[in-house]
């Protein structure tokens, strides 16, 4: 059994009882829709770790003190593009590029409940969800597109089994894109 707490830092932490053990997963922001920076989980045992010279220490002390002289939280370059993201240009930047992926979304909304799909989604985020057609499995959906029409999009079943039956298009791409792309779909 794994105990979840969360931290102010944007960290998860999960510790395991029976193995005396934690689990710390670093967990980047989503602001401004930026790329993700790796995040890997990091194991670090509370047991103690038998030392020669200095008696019991424990691995998890071992790596705090590592953790915290060699590294002192996300780059600098990072840091700045955060600091960015809030200051008058980052914010006018940002509200620019979220009109413009939305303007996407509303393009691949509007196309193919026109084409007669069953759609939703598209108006507080840029994914667009329809109901596959015919039956078909989101798979098959997925298969469908990417052979007839060279277009690729996510299963909904990638969601758990409730998503099944549906699929998901995303807007973050070009205008011209987004447009073509629509256009493809609609011709099936």
């Amino acid at each position: 059994m794994m105990l979840h707490t969360r931290h102010i830092s944007q960290k998860k932490t999960f510790r395991i009882p029976s193995m005396s053990a934690r689990v710390q997963e670093h967990v980047p922001s989503k602001c401004a829709a930026s790329p993700r920076t790796q995040a890997l989980p990091v194991c670090v045992l509370d047991s103690p770790l038998s030392r020669k010279t200095s008696g019991n220490v424990t691995l998890h002390s071992l790596w705090a003190r590592r953790h915290g002289t060699k590294y002192n939280g996300a780059p600098y370059i990072i840091q700045r593009a955060g600091e960015a993201v809030y200051s008058p240009e980052g914010k006018a930047q940002l509200k620019e590029q979220v009109a413009y992926y939305m303007k996407n979304a509303k393009v691949i909304y509007d196309g193919l409940k026109g084409a007669g799909y069953t759609v939703s989604g598209g108006v507080n985020a840029p994914y667009i969800w329809l109901k596959t057609p015919g039956n078909m499995t989101s798979w098959e959906f997925f298969d469908h597109l990417l052979a007839d029409a060279n277009v690729v999009g996510t299963p909904g079943s990638g969601f758990g089994p409730s998503g099944e039956g549906y699929f998901r298009l995303t807007a973050f791409g070009t205008y011209e894109n987004t447009v073509e792309a629509v256009e493809r779909i609609k011709k099936l």
